[in-house]
């Protein structure tokens, strides 16, 4: 979980802005916030994924973890 958080640059924000935040409530809008901004991101690379790989390499590409 650590080396993922450095390796994405949202995340590493999230965790600097909520040190700086006076609220705890503030604290969970971001953290809300990023959830949201993730899970759209999420879509969108999962959907950039189908329409660039064929479709006779999906399975193939997704045992493999790619």
């Amino acid at each position: 979980m650590v080396e993922e958080v450095f390796r994405r640059p949202e995340l590493l924000g999230l965790l600097y802005s909520a040190g700086l935040m006076p609220s705890i409530w503030l604290v969970a809008a971001a953290l809300t916030l990023s959830g949201a901004a993730d899970m759209v991101s999420g879509v969108f690379g999962g959907t950039a994924w189908n329409q660039t790989v064929p479709e006779h390499m999906h399975g193939r590409l997704a045992a493999s973890g790619c």
